[in-house]
């Protein structure tokens, strides 16, 4: 398992991280051995829905492009159905892109977010939830997969 989210803008940084990783709420199984891969269980949001009733503006530190990659390896015997489709969300206030991928016996999935709007007035914050909400709709979706018996607990 490997994962890589990246920062970029005034204050870029750079984590790689490698090893076994286990995350109760990625995977759920059922008794058939079918499990259920889901993006949001496994990555923090990257921004948090706001009170529409706020009267201030929400200032982030930059307008900035965030990514993040993630590599799973599937065990022996496990099989992969169709992946979920990409998926693209567009705002005035960003962008975002989710893709999976198969790389060998690896699920590999990506995700990239551009913050066009540094400030975000009160006027827009529906809008804002509007984007966050379509985010994280995308990132629910699942890739289903078969474990083998000997792995299922």
């Amino acid at each position: 398992t490997s994962a890589g989210p990246t920062r970029e803008g005034d204050f870029a940084d750079t984590v790689a991280l490698e090893g076994e990783l286990t995350v109760p709420h990625v995977v759920l199984r059922g008794s058939s051995g079918d499990a259920l891969l889901r993006v949001g269980g496994l990555f923090e949001p990257w921004a948090e829905f706001v009170d529409e009733r706020r009267k201030e503006p929400l200032v982030w530190r930059v307008a900035e492009t965030l990514r993040s990659t993630l590599s799973l390896t599937l065990p022996a015997g496990a099989t992969l159905g169709t992946l979920p489709a990409a998926a693209s969300v567009d705002s005035k206030l960003g962008r975002y892109t989710l893709r999976w991928s198969r790389s060998g016996d690896a699920v590999v999935v990506e995700r990239e977010l551009v913050r066009v709007a540094r400030v975000v007035t009160p006027a827009d914050f529906r809008e804002l939830n509007r984007f966050l909400g379509d985010i994280r709709a995308a990132e629910h979706v699942a890739a289903v997969l078969t474990l083998p018996s000997e792995v299922r607990r």
